[in-house]
This record gives structure tokens, sequence and C-alpha cells, in this order.
């Protein structure tokens, strides 16, 4: 589920790393949901699959550090790809260029992220079999 969360997530986001200034908001919308979709079938189970390895006994301690460092996680990120985009912004103002590019460096990411799923995918595998 993960790793196809992250294939959803990329086809996401793609399209807005090739962001122009002209792009229609329908269409806009509709690859927000479509990345919407995929982060959301990534992160549930990205969750449970960390919370498996955690002792029955310590489940209530885990599942607030694992929120935690989902919400330092995504902190860290949005501002790091904020001034990503303030950059570029200082270089171009008003330029869809500016989140087009922070978009694909979400992709990119997105798409390293891909690997260490595979992996996760084939351990699961090979436990069923």
């Amino acid at each position: 589920m993960i790793f196809a969360g992250l294939i959803v997530t990329i086809i996401g986001t793609v399209p807005l790393a090739l962001l122009t200034g002209s792009d229609d908001y329908w269409w806009l919308s509709a690859v927000q949901v479509v990345r919407g979709c995929g982060i959301g079938l990534t992160t549930t189970p990205a969750l449970a699959t960390g919370l498996v390895s955690v002792p029955k006994e310590r489940i209530s301690h885990a599942m607030p550090l694992f929120a935690m460092l989902q919400r330092i996680g995504g902190s860290f990120g949005t501002s790091v790809l904020t001034a990503v985009v303030a950059a570029r912004l200082a270089a171009a103002p008003g330029s869809a260029a500016a989140v087009a590019g922070a978009h694909g460096w979400i992709a990119v990411i997105t798409a390293i992220v891909l690997i260490p799923s595979w992996f996760l995918v084939r351990a699961e595998m090979s436990t069923k079999d």
C-alpha cells in the first residue's frame, strides 16, 4: 500500500512541477485530489508498519512519538520548501516557476522514498512465502 501511495503521490505531484501561470483551476484541483489520495495511502500504512515492530505494552508510548515525528518532519519539509519558493520568488517575482520548482523537489524526494518502500514490499512478500 505504501509503495502504491507513493506512486499516486508522484503522479499527482509531477503536473504541479510543470505548473505554468495559465493552468486551469479545475485541473489543479483534480491534481491535488490525486496527490491527497496518494498521501493518504502512504501515511496511515507507514504508521501501521512502524507500530508492528513495537511491543504491545509500549504502543501507548509509541503512538505519541510517531505523531510527533510526523508533525516535526512535515513542518521541517514545509519550511525547507517554503524557503525554496521564497528564494525563487525573490529572483522572479510572481513566477509560477517558483512553485513548480518546489513541487519538482517534492517529486524527486518522493521518488527517492520509493527505494526503501520497495525493500519493505519485498520483505513483506518474503514473509508471506
